[in-house]
């Protein structure tokens, strides 16, 4: 009965030959999933904007929650980590202040994080 779903994690988890590739493209869907509602982002519109660009679009999203349970999780830290690396701040990027849109992105969080 714990075979199936063990196997799976097993499967998921060890680069195998014949693991590699479905892993691969898992990891391509869920990143082109996680780039698609990336790009309907509400960050940083004032209150009014907001309600306003809901009304106008309601597929639009101020925030998105990732949840995950077993192999799931897995595969969810996998995909974010993989955004993560391709647009967010990592030792293999220069984000130094000066960089366009840091200070904007920095503004936007304090307001955020004052308004909360």
């Amino acid at each position: 009965m714990i075979t199936p779903y063990a196997d799976d994690v097993v499967c998921y988890v060890r680069a195998t030959p014949g693991t590699v590739e479905r892993r691969r493209l898992m990891r391509e869907r869920g990143l082109a999933l996680l780039e698609a509602l990336h790009k309907k982002r509400l960050y940083g519109r004032s209150l009014k904007a907001f309600a306003q660009a809901l009304e106008s679009d309601p597929s639009l999203y101020d925030r998105i929650v990732i949840v995950g349970h077993s192999l799931g999780t897995i595969i969810g830290y996998d995909v974010l980590q993989l955004f993560w690396e391709k647009h967010g701040p990592t030792h293999h990027q220069d984000w130094g202040p000066d960089v366009p849109g840091v200070q904007d992105a920095l503004k936007a969080c304090d307001g955020y994080v004052k308004a909360a």
